[in-house]
C-alpha cells in the first residue's frame, strides 16, 4: 500500500488498536494502556525510578501535567524528560509499525528508548558545564 493508501485507510477505518487485540482505540489506550505499549512504559520507568509504575501515575502526568515524585537523584533527568522519552520512544515505535510495517517488538523499542533517555541525560550533562 503507498503511504497515500494507508493514510485514507487510517481515516476511515474504524478507532481500532493497530497492534491487533481488536480495543477501541481511545486517547489513553492509543498512548499507553495498551497492553503492549503498557509492556513498555514500566519496563523503561521502573529501570529508571526503581518505583512501581501505575496508568494513573501516567495519565496525571501526560493529561494533567501533574509529574510523579520519583527520587531521581542518580540521574540528571527529571520525570517530565523520562515521560517524553518514553512517549516519543512508543509513538516512533507505533508508527513505524503503521506506515513501515516494522515490528512492534517491545524488546526493541525499550532498548531504543532506553537509547533515547542516554542521550537525552548526554545532553543535560553538557548544559550542566559552565565554559571556562
Amino acid at each position: 500500500m503507498d503511504f497515500l493508501l494507508k493514510i485514507s485507510y487510517l481515516i476511515r477505518r474504524p478507532s481500532l488498536c493497530v497492534l491487533g487485540d481488536l480495543t477501541l482505540d481511545t486517547g489513553n489506550y492509543f498512548l499507553f494502556s495498551c497492553p503492549f505499549k503498557w509492556h513498555i512504559w514500566q519496563q523503561v520507568l521502573q529501570d529508571c525510578t526503581l518505583s512501581t509504575i501505575t496508568q494513573a501515575t501516567i495519565f496525571n502526568a501526560l493529561f494533567n501535567l501533574s509529574m510523579p515524585p520519583w527520587n531521581l537523584s542518580h540521574s540528571p533527568l527529571s520525570p517530565m524528560q523520562l515521560i517524553a522519552g518514553v512517549l516519543v520512544g512508543v509513538w516512533k515505535a507505533h508508527w513505524l509499525h503503521v506506515f513501515s510495517a516494522a515490528p512492534f517488538l517491545s524488546t526493541n523499542i525499550i532498548d531504543s528508548t532506553h537509547k533515547l533517555l542516554i542521550n537525552f541525560r548526554q545532553e543535560e550533562t553538557l548544559f550542566q558545564h559552565k565554559p571556562p
